[in-house]
């Protein structure tokens, strides 16, 4: 948004519409054989995530600090958003970092790592902060499974991205 995307007042004209629906069609296809040839699979074993299951409490942030850490990064998310939505490529190393930083969190206190995701804020502009959340279960879970580290970031990112389609739908 910060970007200009869907400046026009009163909704996009049908013209626009009609070519962002049909550019959307076209990368699905020339997308659709990498997608076919994706591996599925995710070993359960190797380079695991180690929990800090003795954490002190006294180290984890206060919920204020906690809620004003997660604005700033869903803040980050938001500008990539914007960024899609004005048809300029993503930086993916700011959303690797954001993803890293979700594992960094879990490893540091697994017992508190939760509040990340539920301190999610109600607002009109709710994609980003589902997102983020998303991505943070993703991150929980695949650590829960003992996938390999890498794989634990890719997950992050994937409940970063999960949603990005809603972007091109009309508000």
């Amino acid at each position: 948004l910060a970007e200009g995307a869907f400046e026009v007042v009163g909704g996009e004209p049908e013209h626009v519409a009609a070519t962002r629906r049909k550019l959307s069609t076209d990368v699905l296809i020339r997308h659709q054989q990498l997608w076919d040839d994706l591996d599925l699979t995710v070993p359960v074993q190797g380079d695991a995530l180690e929990l800090d299951r003795t954490h002190d409490p006294a180290d984890w942030p206060d919920i204020e600090s906690i809620i004003e850490w997660r604005a700033e990064r869903v803040e980050v998310l938001r500008a990539e958003y914007g960024r899609l939505l004005a048809g300029l490529p993503v930086n993916l190393a700011q959303l690797q970092q954001l993803a890293d930083e979700l594992i960094e969190m879990l490893r540091r206190s697994p017992n508190h790592y939760a509040q990340i995701a539920l301190l999610c804020p109600h607002s009109a502009d709710y994609l980003p902060d589902h997102a983020f959340s998303a991505a943070s279960l993703a991150v929980a879970i695949a650590a829960r499974r003992h996938w390999p580290v890498e794989h634990i970031r890719q997950a992050g990112l994937a409940g970063l991205l999960h949603d990005v389609g809603m972007l091109l739908l009309p508000q």
